[in-house]
């Protein structure tokens, strides 16, 4: 029979797994919308249609002129910004596939306790990639590592139960 911690491993890191196959979901969206603007942006022909409107709208032509800005301005503005998007989304896609590696060598850790180090070594390299994605300002990152982070603790317990050097709390020997 298994250990409990190493059932709690393996529970842990069918979450991480959920979590992280989600969080590359919405960071392939976030990635396709940054694409969009970017493209957007970039298209001659709207930048003279934006250019158009601006010239149309007597409070947009005073805020940009405010800004000291032309139309063509405000559109290369947010295509770097788009850019800082696709940017992101690349940084969290690579991310996220760690920390989606990281689980499922925790669930074949849980399982084989002869792999228990392997899988500990990953949750460790899966929490410090799911702290970077906070970089994108993804929440998801903070809770993705502190998953990984009680899942190494859970693989650490289950390692030393399995090698019968752990002692349960209050076992004086």
């Amino acid at each position: 029979m298994q250990p409990k911690s190493a059932r709690t491993l393996r529970g842990l890191s069918i979450a991480i797994i959920i979590i992280s196959i989600l969080a590359i979901i919405g960071s392939l969206v976030m990635f396709a919308t940054a694409g969009l603007l970017t493209y957007a942006a970039t298209d001659p022909d709207a930048a003279a249609s934006v250019s158009m409107s601006v010239e149309a709208s007597p409070e947009a032509s005073a805020q940009l002129d405010e800004l000291g800005m032309t139309a063509e301005d405000g559109l290369m503005l947010t295509a770097f910004f788009g850019l800082l998007g696709v940017a992101g989304a690349i940084l969290c896609i690579v991310c996220y596939l760690i920390t989606l590696i990281a689980g499922i060598m925790g669930t074949k850790g849980a399982k084989n306790l002869e792999k228990v180090g392997t899988a500990k070594a990953w949750m460790i390299i899966g929490a410090i990639f799911a702290a970077i994605t906070c970089l994108s300002m993804s929440p998801t990152g903070v809770v993705l590592a502190v998953l990984c982070i009680i899942a190494a603790v859970y693989a650490n317990k289950a390692k030393n139960e399995s090698a019968g050097n752990f002692v349960p709390y209050g076992d004086a020997r």
